[in-house]
């Protein structure tokens, strides 16, 4: 019985100069079975089963290793090219140079993956060992005994292709000025990409501004139904610790019994209950709504660093352009702004993200007999309030905003 499975492997990568072509893999295990036993049935079905579990976290791995080591091919490229650069003026040599550098790293890439033939063979191995235990204890087999043959066929390798304008990019990177004494260029290349840069940026910022507005706008309405959820929740544990003190004096002859107290418990504070009930299902509905709008707002952010990316590099290639350092001194300003805005983001992110558990959590409580005890009510409403009084999204539109504002006085100094 010959089993297949078909995997694409592609490391993750951040970079800017390569674009990765992913590897088609497939793992071939031979197993010494019939198919149509009732071994064969079994030791397929959870074969596969174990091996697809297997492989995402072995493939995973792997594509980790995979993507640091292009991680470290592109910042040894970008140190080199940095010292070359020194000497070596003319950017066709700079750019053939670059172009061998890859092939290399192609060829160190490709005999890596060689590698995993072996390490499949042996993962094969392990699987197929705890299938078959598994079969021969159900029916008295002897699979385990049996050798099986394992391989991987390559039907493409994992390629690093260089991007359009790679090496303008890694110059940049790499701290390398492309003046006009080297790709033919003068002060009509910066001015040149200004309408580009311009109509780009402001394409950005009008929807920046409208994800922007809109948050600015949601965020006091979550932040009420945090409150309410806060006074909600306040109010229940005095109701029930006023009801628990009345039961306690009623039921002093025994009579009541543990189920029947809290019965008696339940039905006294259910006003309280569904209060707070409502105000979890605002918080929630609130709190997803924020979520995806934080989101946004992180992407359109993000967005505005291609065409400063652009501006920058043409202001490089053209050092005595006095427009050139005036425009090239707000784009740093405005990236700056951007790293403030999306580190203040990223904890916004972390505090919805603490959000939704918490609210799972007093859904869950107000759901069940826990609502009678205290000591649970207060820990959930400790939680509640550390979050009510958490300012992480409220920074995260400030720093939005001087985003924006630096937006605005990049486009000033364009037109």
């Amino acid at each position: 019985m010959q089993l297949t499975f078909n995997d694409t492997f592609k490391p993750k990568y951040t970079g800017k100069i390569f674009s990765i072509t992913p590897a088609n893999l497939s793992y071939v295990i031979d197993i010494p079975v019939e198919p149509i036993t009732d071994e064969g049935k079994a030791i397929k079905k959870l074969t596969e089963s174990l091996w697809n579990k297997e492989m995402t976290k072995f493939r995973a791995a792997k594509e980790k290793e995979y993507a640091e080591i292009i991680a470290i091919t592109e910042k040894n490229i970008y140190k080199t090219l940095a010292k070359k650069a020194q000497t070596e003026k003319d950017p066709k040599k700079l750019d053939a140079w670059l172009k061998e550098e890859v092939k290399g790293a192609n060829v160190m890439i490709a005999n890596a993956v060689k590698t995993l033939e072996s390490l499949v063979s042996q993962k094969a191995t392990e699987v197929y060992e705890k299938a078959a235990e598994a079969v021969d204890k159900k029916y008295k087999s002897h699979l385990r005994q049996k050798k099986i043959k394992a391989g991987l066929k390559i039907a493409g390798h994992v390629v690093l292709i260089l991007v359009a304008g790679a090496l303008a990019i890694a110059a940049s990177v790499a701290g390398v000025v492309i003046t006009a004494a080297t790709m033919g260029v003068g002060a009509e290349v910066f001015i040149a990409v200004v309408p580009v840069v311009l109509g780009a940026v402001v394409t950005i910022a009008k929807s920046a501004k409208a994800i922007h507005g809109t948050v600015q706008k949601e965020w006091p309405t979550c932040e009420k139904a945090l409150t309410q959820l806060t006074k909600a929740t306040e109010s229940l544990i005095k109701s029930v610790e006023y009801q628990q003190k009345k039961r306690e004096k009623k039921d002093l002859t025994g009579k009541l019994g543990p189920k029947e107290r809290v019965k008696l418990l339940l039905n006294d504070v259910k006003g309280d209950v569904k209060t707070v009930e409502k105000s979890l299902e605002n918080c929630r509905a609130y709190s997803v709504t924020m979520s995806q709008k934080i989101e946004l707002l992180a992407q359109e952010i993000t967005k505005f660093q291609e065409p400063i990316d652009d501006l920058l590099d043409a202001s490089k290639k053209d050092p005595g352009s006095k427009e050139g350092k005036k425009a090239a001194a707000e784009a740093n300003k405005l990236v700056k702004q951007q790293v403030k805005a999306l580190l203040k983001i990223t904890k916004a992110r972390t505090y919805l993200g603490q959000l939704a558990p918490a609210l799972a959590e007093g859904e869950k409580l107000v759901a069940s007999t826990d609502v009678e005890n205290v000591s649970k009510l207060k820990g959930f409403l400790g939680k509640i309030q550390k979050l009510a009084n958490n300012q992480s999204v409220q920074d995260a539109i400030s720093e939005g905003g001087d985003v924006l504002s630096g937006v605005v006085n990049l486009v000033k100094v364009l037109k």
